[in-house]
């Protein structure tokens, strides 16, 4: 019995002793840099229509984003447009006027955005894209490598922001090459010019980022 108490004895000591050693409890206030930006809209479907010229490396783009305002207040709208060139934007049909700025367009609604309305922004543009978009084969003058586009992100040649969404996308190309994207393959439209328009519809939302296109 002793032998018992004595242990148990040791143990409560130990046990003290180590509650007693630990670091008191330390409390800072919350840094703001941890928390994500508040997002102002939240983007639910993109509806493009792109003709692909390969040998200038250039992309003529129709975009529209399906839209819905999650705040008061909202004066302008950023997209990140690297290597574009926003030729209008459009907000429900009316001129938006815009601003580049470094990588970005800001674009500034025509009318006041309405807390939880929904709204449409479009945008015609042209784009060269130096990464993102890769053209493979099309001017290589010993001909020997074979020709394709394959995309790797769709922020140099689709305005872009951060969203998770659906998609309409219809792409035209020389009728000589497959298009392949996210989705379902709709219908191919062969055109008058020698040209193809390929339609896929996304209708499961997807990261705006793995938004995929290849040519071949």
């Amino acid at each position: 019995m002793r032998i018992n108490s004595f242990f148990g004895l040791i143990l409560l000591l130990i046990v003290s002793s180590t509650a007693f050693g630990q670091d008191k409890t330390v409390a800072h206030l919350w840094d703001h840099s941890y928390e994500y930006p508040d997002k102002e809209i939240e983007i639910s479907h993109m509806n493009a229509d792109l003709v692909i010229k390969p040998y200038d490396t250039l992309v003529i783009g129709k975009v529209a984003f399906d839209f819905t305002v999650l705040r008061n207040g909202i004066d302008s709208i950023v997209f990140s447009v690297q290597d574009i060139q926003i030729e209008k934007a459009e907000i429900d049909g009316k001129a938006a006027t815009f601003h580049l700025k470094g990588k970005d367009v800001i674009i500034f609604p025509p009318f006041e955005l309405q807390w939880q309305n929904e709204y449409k922004i479009l945008f015609q543009y042209r784009a060269k894209p130096k990464q993102g978009l890769n053209f493979v084969g099309w001017n290589d003058p010993k001909q020997l490598k074979r020709k394709q586009i394959w995309a790797h992100r769709p922020d140099h040649w689709l305005p872009y922001v951060s969203a998770i969404l659906t998609v309409d996308m219809a792409v035209t190309v020389d009728d000589n090459y497959k298009v392949f994207s996210n989705g379902v393959r709709e219908h191919v439209v062969t055109n008058k010019d020698d040209t193809k328009t390929w339609h896929y519809k996304m209708n499961h939302p997807h990261p705006f980022f793995s938004t995929c296109l290849v040519i071949g």
